[in-house]
C-alpha cells in the first residue's frame, strides 16, 4: 500500500510538473490563434529578410513604383532587430526579472503542491510529518526570497530613477 501511495504522490507530481511546464506554450498558442498572419516580406520579428528591397515603394519582383517611403539599404546589407524590444539596461533587466519572479511562481507553487503530498503521505508519522514540516518550512522561505528580490528590485529601479 505504502509503495502505490509513493508511486500516485510521484506520478501526481510528475503530471503538474509537465503541465505548469507546457502552460505558458499553450497560452501563447491560444492567444496567437486568431492573430493575422505576418506579411511574407518580414521575418517573425518585423525585419526585412535578405533580399527583400527595403527603400522604396516597390511593386512585384521589386520593380519601382514610385516614392520612397523610407531610407535606402544598401544591397546586400542585413538589418539585425533587437527581439527584446528594449533599448536600456534598466528594461533588460525589468524583463529578466519578470521571467525569474514567473518561473519561480510556478516552482513555489509546485513545490506547496508537493509539501501537501509528503503530509498527506506522513499519515502521522513524526519522522514523515517533521520531514514535511522542514520541506513546507524551506519552501516558505523560497517564497520569501522571491518575493524580497522582487521587492529589492523595484526599490532600486525607483532609486535609480529618482537620481
Amino acid at each position: 500500500m505504502k509503495k502505490s501511495l509513493t508511486v500516485f504522490t510521484s506520478t501526481i507530481f510528475f503530471l503538474s510538473f509537465v503541465f505548469a511546464l507546457s502552460f505558458p506554450a499553450i497560452t501563447f498558442a491560444v492567444t496567437t490563434i486568431g492573430a493575422p498572419p505576418t506579411p511574407p516580406a518580414t521575418t517573425p520579428f518585423g525585419a526585412t529578410p535578405i533580399g527583400v528591397p527595403t527603400g522604396g515603394n516597390s511593386g512585384p519582383a521589386g520593380v519601382p513604383t514610385g516614392g520612397n517611403s523610407g531610407p535606402a539599404t544598401p544591397k546586400g546589407a542585413v538589418t539585425i532587430v533587437n527581439p527584446l524590444k528594449v533599448k536600456t539596461l534598466e528594461g533588460l533587466l525589468v524583463i529578466i526579472m519578470k521571467a525569474v519572479v514567473q518561473i519561480g511562481t510556478i516552482i513555489l507553487t509546485l513545490a506547496i503542491i508537493w509539501v501537501g503530498f509528503l503530509f498527506v503521505k506522513a499519515q502521522g508519522n513524526p519522522e514523515a510529518v517533521s520531514s514535511a514540516r522542514s520541506a513546507l518550512l524551506w519552501t516558505v522561505i523560497g517564497g520569501l526570497i522571491l518575493l524580497g528580490a522582487q521587492a529589492i528590485s523595484l526599490v532600486i529601479a525607483s532609486t535609480v530613477r529618482g537620481l
